[in-house]
């Protein structure tokens, strides 16, 4: 090498942080050339083909690097991690129960140990196996109390099981932890809309929305709990921001639809649930909404169309073939 080996390591770093992956290989493997056993350049190289989307690659190196110096734990973790990337989740779940094996008594790498906790609780719950998941996932934070991943990727699975002041508590920790998290400010906002809280789901959307301001999901599921909180008015100038940033939007069309409808205005109501039929043709619920509208207006059979056509999509569709059953009696009614 022209160059010293330090000196070519610090330019390929550069080019890794300027994401110049190619160009960053290039060099590692020049050092590599020149020295077979740099465990610095192995390892970047490892996480560069990472970076790449080379699994294959990356699972070499990271070998490799265990090979030369088995008492790494990043190493057996990024192993672990390449290994997951390439579906083999037998063998990396070997691995980093192993590795738990081998470091859990080591005080001065409890960062690493607990992202080798960490993956373990992504890769289980992936695998179904959910209560050895959280397992792993309170032993990750035990170890590392300030760690954000492990309280957003716990969150998420007691999510799934509806654990909901567990949940509460890890969206919370996440934002104590990174003030900036529109993604724990929006999840919370949806647990709080699942426990019936809309004031604090509305107060968890509007602070996600200071964070990522133009985020389409945020508007309508702010704009769904303001409905519920009969807030018709606010509701409806959040639908409109969705709908300037995404008028193709099928929720935010949806809920436009159902704002006009309790407010009365039927007319509008209607072509905003055809906005969102003509958005998703194959999803009964705006016929089903039309079907609710035009026999309020009085439309009996226009109603009957609609609910038979979110029928024709869908036969299963509950909500649809009650509103059938009570428009036929009506109808029955209006003939007697």
């Amino acid at each position: 090498m022209v160059v010293s080996i330090p000196e070519a390591l610090c330019i390929a770093k550069s080019f890794r942080k300027s994401a110049k992956f190619l160009e960053a290989q290039s060099i590692f493997r020049q050092i590599l050339q020149d020295d077979s056993s740099h465990l610095e350049a192995l390892h970047l190289l490892g996480l560069t083909h990472l970076e790449t989307q080379e699994p294959e690659r990356a699972v070499f190196c990271f070998e490799k690097a265990c090979a030369i110096d088995p008492t790494n734990i990043q190493f057996q973790n990024d192993l672990g991690l390449s290994l997951i990337s390439l579906k083999k989740t037998e063998e990396a779940e070997a691995i980093l129960q192993k590795t738990i094996q081998e470091f859990s008594d080591q005080q001065d790498i409890s960062k690493e140990l607990a992202k080798t906790h960490l993956l373990l609780l992504e890769l289980l719950t992936n695998k179904g196996k959910l209560d050895q998941a959280i397992n792993h996932g309170r032993k990750a934070l035990k170890i590392d109390p300030a760690n954000y991943d492990v309280h957003f990727q716990l969150g998420n699975l007691l999510f799934r099981l509806q654990m909901w002041n567990e949940v509460i508590f890890h969206y919370e920790c996440c934002i104590q932890l990174r003030s900036s998290s529109a993604e724990a400010r929006f999840n919370l906002g949806i647990v709080f809309n699942k426990v019936n809280r809309y004031d604090l789901s509305v107060q968890s959307f509007q602070a996600a929305l200071l964070c990522n301001p133009g985020h389409v999901e945020t508007l309508f599921n702010l704009a769904a709990n303001l409905l519920a909180l009969k807030k018709y008015k606010q509701a409806e100038e959040t639908l409109r921001r969705a709908l300037r940033i995404e008028p193709q939007c099928f929720q935010a069309n949806l809920c436009m639809g159902k704002t006009m409808e309790v407010q009365g205005n039927f007319k509008k109501a209607l072509a905003f649930y055809a906005l969102a039929a003509k958005e998703k043709p194959k999803n009964p619920i705006p016929y089903w909404h039309m079907g609710l509208v035009l026999r309020n207006m009085g439309k009996l059979v226009e109603s009957v169309k609609s609910l038979n056509q979110a029928l024709k999509i869908d036969p299963s569709f509950i909500p649809a073939q009650n509103a059938t059953t009570e428009l036929s009696v009506q109808l029955k009614n209006l003939e007697s």
